[in-house]
């Protein structure tokens, strides 16, 4: 490997890393030095690369998946495995690949993206039971020869530099699929940090309070805030400062000790249905035992959410990706969906929106079916 001890790892693998196929990207830590830096559709060029290398050499140096291209002009995928056990299980999933890279934690490994594979929606494996992420598309990832913030160095597998990613395999298919197969575990991180109202802060106060439920010490909380603010980048959103982090752990943390969020350590969650509702959504038609089934979990995980007077999005081509409910097609959502709207058991509040700032999912709430009291009037 180059040194990169004097200069920045920018300045002296930036081209190298061009001239093979990668899309580099100055770096200051896991931050990229640039604004926009993932928003072109290809990497970018040469002469470019020179000039960012007279202004940024002294970086550190990361790259864009899904703009970089190996020979045959496929994008690439790594899997960033933070633990040995996940290291372990991906690789054997997976398969072998010489593209491997260590820095503070297990280890990455290189793959290229096999054409038609959709990971849209899919960045951490976490809530499949993988300590690791996935990273691809406009994700940035930290390159071999950057340094870690804990001052260890990203090393390539002896024997390997960037040349190595027109050797790197596809990304198996069936691995995917083995992957995302496996039951979701409770207060994990969705797939990308969320905003709410374009803030950042209100995005990560309504992740906390989701996962306030899981923690037991207030420096978990405050973990968990760091994980997920590092991750706003990886979209192209400027990362939270420190003191903005500790705001929002401050705050939500009160209401934990307040008891305004009450901790529910681990129990799960319950959907009511008397008897005669069961009957009458089984009686929905064909439809109606799968519409059963999709009813309850949507009352699991969302009765909370209407109660406070929001909404939900049923994404079916995401559920069905994710697998929501394992072996469900997305058709199958979306027969169950229509079969309960059909059925007044849910309704749609507004549609699905594509603007200038997005887009926007269908949103649905749940629709009060409990008898109107006697002597009272609907009216």
């Amino acid at each position: 490997m180059a040194d990169t001890a004097t200069v920045g790892a920018f300045g002296v693998l930036a081209i190298p890393m061009r001239v093979a196929g990668w899309a580099p990207v100055p770096t200051v830590g896991k931050k990229p030095a640039l604004r926009g830096y993932n928003k072109a559709a290809h990497r970018p060029s040469l002469a470019t690369v020179q000039r960012l290398c007279s202004r940024h050499g002294d970086k550190d140096v990361g790259f864009v998946p899904g703009q970089s291209r190996n020979k045959r002009g496929a994008p690439l995928v790594v899997l960033d495995c933070d633990d040995e056990e996940a290291a372990g299980l991906l690789s054997e999933a997976c398969g072998d690949t010489p593209g491997r890279w260590r820095g503070a934690r297990a280890g990455s490994y290189l793959y290229v993206q096999p054409k038609g594979l959709d990971l849209s929606g899919i960045s951490s494996l976490r809530k499949y039971g993988f300590n690791a992420d996935i990273k691809h598309g406009r994700s940035l990832v930290i390159a071999p020869g950057s340094l870690h913030p804990s001052g260890v160095m990203y090393r390539w597998a002896d024997g390997v530099d960037e040349r190595v990613i027109d050797d790197v395999p596809p990304l198996p298919v069936e691995a995917l699929r083995y992957i995302t197969s496996r039951r979701p575990k409770p207060g994990t991180a969705p797939a990308e940090p969320q905003t709410r109202d374009g803030s950042r802060g209100l995005g990560l106060n309504d992740y906390l309070c989701s996962q306030a439920t899981y923690c037991d010490t207030y420096d978990e909380l405050l973990d968990v805030a760091r994980t997920y603010a590092e991750r706003f980048p990886e979209i192209g959103i400027e990362a939270l400062s420190e003191d903005k982090i500790v705001q929002r752990v401050n705050a939500v943390w009160s209401d934990v000790l307040t008891g305004k969020i009450t901790p529910m350590f681990r129990r799960r969650g319950v959907a009511r249905m008397g008897g005669d509702e069961i009957k009458a959504v089984a009686a929905l038609g064909r439809h109606g035992g799968d519409a059963f089934m999709l009813l309850a979990l949507l009352r699991v995980e969302h009765t909370a959410r209407v109660a406070r007077g929001e909404t939900f999005a049923i994404a079916a081509r995401a559920m069905a990706k994710t697998g929501t409910l394992p072996g469900w097609t997305e058709e199958r959502f979306e027969n169950a969906r229509d079969t309960l709207i059909a059925g007044e058991f849910i309704r749609c509040v507004s549609q699905f929106r594509n603007g200038r700032s997005g887009r926007s999912a269908a949103q649905y709430t749940f629709v009060d079916r409990s008898p109107v009291p006697r002597g009272k009037s609907s009216h």
